[in-house]
């Protein structure tokens, strides 16, 4: 509803210098000088608020200090506790949070904290928890986070709340919470969450894997599939994969493993370093093990065994691709009755390998052919080693029948 014309202010003093018609020629150079518009009949307030967007032009032309000076002299002016005041200190505390003058920001907020509109309250509380998370106190950050969520008012600091939150509870080892908080971000709209950096993304789809959740495992895989970087991208779905696997979803982890082999065959350049052919070869043996292990489960042997045995040819495999492989190995082999070249994969996959997700699964195995073997005592060896190195399995394992029959053996008494 303001009209021209316009009075020139500096933006030091507040004294008029000039006045003008409004055009967008004027508002281009008050970009460059640092100069204020403000109509002539502006109040006291509105005049306030015209030097308070000086900064953001002092800023823009590379004057955040002086932008600082103009707010830290404007605020004292303006009444305690209004809005004017409270936008003011968090434009000045954000300015000054930027320039890493982190404990100046928390001074500039502080008296607002118990004395400002709930409607801002929580941008108080966020600013103030962001200036600890700088500093890496991750404790602090996290209690002022937690009182962002949970003030009342204007709600569009949340996300940010959210995601800084994850990030100070996982700096402090505290990754049950983290994990229980993220989903709140997952089921915002994608353009009301903050970004997420791959490597956050994949440092919770790795804990959500690893704990068995894996339906937020791969939401989680199908955010990082659409990263700029190619070997982000090609390792969550190559993890993808293992999801299916363990969800049982054994057509569909084989369509994405063979659609992966030929992203990764069709892109391989004329040129390469050593380094690059060695880590597209590791992915590679990696999906062909997954391979065999979906031909494995579907009954498949003779796909299966090539599988693996392409796997293990591969010298840039890694531990769990040869673990992967050398258990799938063993179950191949002993179903058919190839029981000492089963053993010696069973016995590659627990001696070479300490990987929960497959060593375990062939120390049992290896009991198994052992026992097969009449080979009691070393049976009874692998399962003291089984309980030690992996409890858990272990005591999920003890319902077995290859383990059941072990200890029924060692409680029997002697023939008298």
């Amino acid at each position: 509803a303001y009209r021209a014309p316009l009075s020139i202010l500096d933006a030091t003093s507040g004294q008029v210098v000039a006045q003008v018609e409004e055009t967008a020629a004027v508002r281009e150079i008050l970009v460059s000088d640092g100069r204020v518009v403000v109509h002539s009949q502006a109040s006291d307030a509105e005049a306030a608020y015209f030097l308070a967007t000086a900064s953001d032009w002092e800023v823009r032309a590379g004057n955040t200090a002086v932008a600082i000076a103009d707010l830290q002299n404007l605020l004292p002016s303006l009444a305690p506790a209004s809005d004017a005041a409270v936008k003011t200190a968090l434009k000045l505390a954000a300015l000054q949070a930027e320039t890493g003058d982190y404990q100046a920001a928390r001074k500039t907020i502080e008296p607002f904290l118990n004395n400002s509109p709930a409607t801002l309250r929580p941008q108080l509380l966020f600013l103030l928890g962001y200036t600890f998370y700088r500093e890496e106190n991750y404790a602090a950050a996290e209690m002022q986070f937690r009182k962002t969520l949970a003030a009342e008012g204007q709600t569009s600091r949340q996300p940010e709340a959210i995601h800084f939150l994850v990030i100070s509870l996982l700096e402090q080892q505290k990754t049950g919470d983290a994990m229980e908080l993220f989903p709140r971000l997952l089921r915002l709209p994608q353009d009301e969450r903050p970004r997420l950096s791959d490597q956050l993304l994949r440092r919770l789809q790795d804990l959500y894997f690893h704990n068995s959740q894996y339906e937020l495992s791969a939401e989680v895989c199908q955010i990082l599939i659409l990263s700029d970087d190619r070997e982000v991208a090609q390792q969550a779905s190559l993890r993808l994969a293992q999801i299916m696997i363990a969800l049982n979803q054994i057509e569909e982890a084989r369509k994405q493993l063979t659609g992966l082999q030929k992203e990764i065959l069709a892109n391989t350049p004329e040129k390469t370093t050593a380094e690059d052919t060695a880590a597209r070869q590791k992915k590679l043996a990696a999906m062909e093990s997954l391979l065999g292990e979906t031909y494995l489960i579907t009954g498949d042997n003779d796909q299966a065994v090539r599988a693996f045995i392409k796997a293990l040819a591969e010298e840039h495999a890694d531990v769990l691709t040869g673990a992967r492989a050398n258990w799938g190995m063993a179950a191949v082999l002993k179903n058919e009755g190839r029981l000492e070249e089963a053993l010696n994969h069973a016995v590659k996959a627990f001696v070479l390998a300490d990987v929960p997700a497959y060593t375990p699964r062939a120390m049992l195995l290896g009991i198994e052919i052992l026992q097969a073997l009449k080979r009691g005592d070393e049976a009874r060896t692998t399962w003291q080693e089984l309980q030690k190195r992996y409890p858990v399995f272990a005591e999920q394992s003890r319902t077995t029948a290859v383990i059941k029959k072990l200890e029924d053996e060692d409680h029997r008494e002697p023939a008298s």
